[in-house]
């Protein structure tokens, strides 16, 4: 039970999927001892341990996302997002926390794996500060992929020459963006606050609209959509910022 509670606490306000049902829904049952609670427990014993999943529960609503910047007549330049069932969600949290905790508990992950880990930016950072300290030079190689997951060859990018791909050699800029945050050559984090401040105008901009004086959405919803657009972008990798603020 405590598992699934923990699942439902961790779970954001994304849509819903084809079976109509919210996470709020979820959030707002009266107590963890309530009939739902116990046949949804039971429900998600028996997928554990038969394999046996529900057909709706392999259906996703997909909604495309254009990319920013890009064309938008252009259908390739849209990532399509696919919304599946709060349920099965709420399931897949609950085994990908257990399947984390083996992985990690028994280090049986690279300390280079980066994805969906945490605290690499934290790594990242430090390792450069400890560079710094012992006036040495750290060189970063990022790549951004295009359709990476579908058409990226990992092997041939592991075995070509350092900074080389394809016999094509590497740009070398004074900054670079990883796991959503800049890191420019001296550490500071000035670029960072740059690009931060034009996402946050965006979202910003949106409120505005939202918050009409005349015909605009109520306080506690504009606070909701704050939270969501622009305090979570703000927050996001700061902790990282005090380490940084007095290097610039």
């Amino acid at each position: 039970m405590a598992e699934l509670k923990n699942s439902i606490v961790k779970s954001n306000e994304s849509a819903a999927g084809p079976d109509g049902v919210y996470y709020q829904f979820l959030r707002h049952l009266p107590n963890p001892a309530c009939i739902l609670f116990s046949n949804s427990l039971i429900t998600f014993n028996n997928i554990w341990t038969t394999g046996d999943i529900s057909p709706s529960w392999r259906e996703a609503s997909v909604v495309p996302i254009p990319k920013p910047g890009k064309d938008p007549s252009d259908p390739s330049n849209y990532r399509p997002i696919a919304l599946t069932s709060c349920l099965c969600k709420t399931l897949e949290r609950m085994v990908n926390d257990r399947l984390v905790h083996v992985l990690e508990s028994r280090s049986l992950l690279s300390n280079v794996q980066c994805g969906f880990r945490k605290d690499h930016l934290v790594r990242l950072e430090t390792f450069i500060k400890k560079a710094f300290a012992r006036k040495k030079q750290v060189l970063a190689v990022f790549f951004e992929l295009e359709k990476a997951y579908d058409t990226t060859w990992r092997q041939r990018i592991y075995t070509e020459p350092a900074l080389h791909l394809d016999g094509q050699p590497i740009l070398v800029k004074g900054e670079a963006k990883s796991l959503g945050v800049v890191f420019d050559s001296k550490l500071n984090i000035s670029s960072h606050v740059k690009y931060l401040k034009k996402k946050c105008l965006k979202a910003l901009n949106l409120l505005r609209v939202v918050g009409h004086t005349d015909w605009g959405a109520d306080r506690a919803t504009l606070l909701k959509l704050y939270r969501t657009l622009v305090r979570s972008k703000l927050d996001y990798g700061s902790v990282i910022f005090p380490q940084t603020k007095n290097l610039h």
